[in-house]
C-alpha cells in the first residue's frame, strides 16, 4: 500500500501511459522523470477518514483519461504557512509537493483527484518536499540519504517534467491515487 502520483498531460500518448503504468506495477521509487511518484504509507494511510463508496484504489493505470482543453481545473488550494513561508509538517514528501490532491473536498469529487499545480509552486515547494523524503528515510528505515540519492532525485525530476510541459503548453495535471 502507498501513495502513487501520476502526471498526465495534454498530448500524452498511449505509450506514455504504458510506461508510468510499468512503474507503478513495480512500486518504483525512482521514476519522476516519467512522471510518476511512489511514497509508502510509513505505518499509516494517506488519508485519515473512510473514503466515500466507489472510491477505489489502484486500477487500470493505462486508462488514465486526457486531461480536458479547460483550464477549470487549476486548483491551488490551502497550504500551511509560518511567518509568511509555505512549510510542511507532513510526514509524507507527496503531500509536502503537491499538496492539492490530498485535499479533503477535492479528493470527494473525483475516484483519483486530478489538479493542476503551476510548475513554478511546485519548484518553490520542492526543497521541503526533499528534506522530508530524506527525514522520513532516516527516522522509518535508518537510512542515511542525500539530495542525490535516486528517490530523492525522482522528485527533482517530477518537477523538471512538469516545468517542461508547461513550457511546451501541455498543461500537466496531478493526479493522486492513494
Amino acid at each position: 500500500m502507498g501513495i502513487d502520483i501520476f502526471l498526465n498531460w495534454k498530448g500524452q500518448t498511449r505509450k506514455d501511459r504504458r510506461i508510468q503504468a510499468a512503474a507503478a506495477s513495480q512500486m518504483s521509487r525512482t521514476s519522476g522523470q516519467l512522471g510518476y511518484l511512489r511514497e509508502a504509507y510509513a505505518g499509516e494511510p494517506a488519508l485519515h477518514f473512510n473514503l466515500p463508496p466507489g472510491y477505489e484504489s489502484r486500477g487500470d493505470l493505462t486508462n488514465i483519461p486526457t486531461p480536458p482543453e479547460s483550464d477549470k481545473d487549476l486548483y491551488t488550494g490551502p497550504i500551511n504557512m509560518i511567518n509568511g513561508q509555505e512549510t510542511c509538517t507532513l510526514p509524507y514528501a507527496t503531500k509536502c509537493l503537491v499538496t492539492e490532491v490530498f485535499d479533503l473536498e477535492h479528493a470527494h469529487k473525483r475516484r483519483r483527484p486530478t489538479v493542476q499545480i503551476p510548475a513554478q509552486v511546485l519548484m518553490e515547494r520542492l526543497p521541503n518536499a526533499i528534506k522530508t523524503h530524506i527525514e522520513k528515510e532516516k527516522d522509518l528505515y535508518d537510512r542515511t540519504l542525500t539530495e542525490d540519492a535516486p528517490t530523492a532525485q525522482a522528485y527533482w525530476e517530477f518537477v523538471a517534467l512538469v516545468t517542461a510541459l508547461e513550457i511546451k503548453g501541455k498543461k500537466p495535471k496531478v493526479i493522486g491515487d492513494y
